[in-house]
């Protein structure tokens, strides 16, 4: 089955400026975001491939049929994603389009799936927070609206924003507070509901300019603690450690190049409990 891809706009500023690939983030990858668009510049990569396999102690490697492909402006922007899949019934496949606006905020996204087209449209405020979302559902060639999300900023400053978001009836159900620091880096979120008082909330924690730590306590969505850390050297990422309820979860290992010190040819993701390791292997094209 296709994997459909989302898009969560992010709130983190580029971290290094020309030192890797992507940014100190939870799960690399998962968002078209978490590039580092001034080292896809500097480095003048055209399209990064992500190959899948994984293995079991003990075991051989198994090689699976999936594949994402991203392709890159000379801006560094990425454009476009490609997902691919192979299974014993055929090739399966999910292209999305990407545009920004110049701080990197996510824009439009379109996501082409057979005869099936997904628009997803994003607006901000003249502070640079969303203030509302449209998903358009297109088959074919027969259009309908199928999501209108409003966000409303009762109140703002520098470092806080109190932003609502509505429902279908613009009526607020979920209340957001944003923190920031001098430089502008989310550094808490909190999040609760109207009618439940269900609430969630997530720390960033710094060391000069670099990530060292997200925490989050998630009561909205099911019942979940945990943190994620990270472990550098010379100031480039090496480790992503995911602690769940005290219990280390994942580790993640970013593996460069021995030439190329700060060519990342590989993620090697560990889950601790089952033994189960995922291998991400990255190859590159360039202008």
């Amino acid at each position: 089955m296709i994997k459909q891809i989302l898009v969560v706009t992010c709130y983190l500023t580029s971290l290094c400026s020309t030192a890797q690939l992507v940014n100190p983030v939870g799960n690399p990858f998962d968002h078209i975001t978490d590039f580092n668009i001034d080292y896809v510049k500097v480095q003048n990569i055209k399209s990064v491939i992500l190959s899948y396999s994984s293995k079991v102690d003990g075991e051989v490697i198994i090689r699976h049929g999936i594949e994402r492909r991203y392709f890159f402006n000379t801006d560094g922007e990425p454009i476009r994603e490609v997902y691919i899949e192979e299974s014993e019934t055929g090739i399966d496949s999910l292209i999305s389009l990407y545009e920004f606006n110049e701080q990197f905020q996510l824009t439009q996204q379109i996501d082409q799936y057979k005869n099936q087209l997904i628009k997803k449209l994003y607006f901000y405020n003249n502070a640079g927070r969303l203030k509302k979302e449209v998903i358009v559902e297109i088959k074919n060639n027969k259009a309908d609206t199928s999501a209108i999300t409003n966000y409303k900023e009762p109140y703002s400053e520098a470092t806080f924003a109190k932003r609502l978001i509505l429902n279908s009836e613009n009526r607020p159900f979920l209340e957001q507070r944003l923190y920031y620091d001098q430089q502008h880096r989310l550094i808490n979120k909190e999040e609760e509901l109207y009618i439940t008082s269900r609430s969630r909330k997530m720390n960033w924690l710094y060391d000069g300019t670099l990530l060292k730590e997200i925490s989050y306590n998630n009561q909205i969505n099911g019942n979940s603690k945990g943190k994620y850390t990270f472990e550098y050297k010379d100031e480039q990422l090496e480790y992503i450690y995911h602690y769940e309820n005290d219990k280390l979860k994942n580790k993640t290992a970013f593996v460069y190049a021995v030439n190329q010190p700060i060519l990342l040819e590989a993620l090697v993701i560990r889950r601790q409990e089952k033994g189960f390791i995922t291998i991400l292997t990255i190859k590159y094209n360039y202008f």
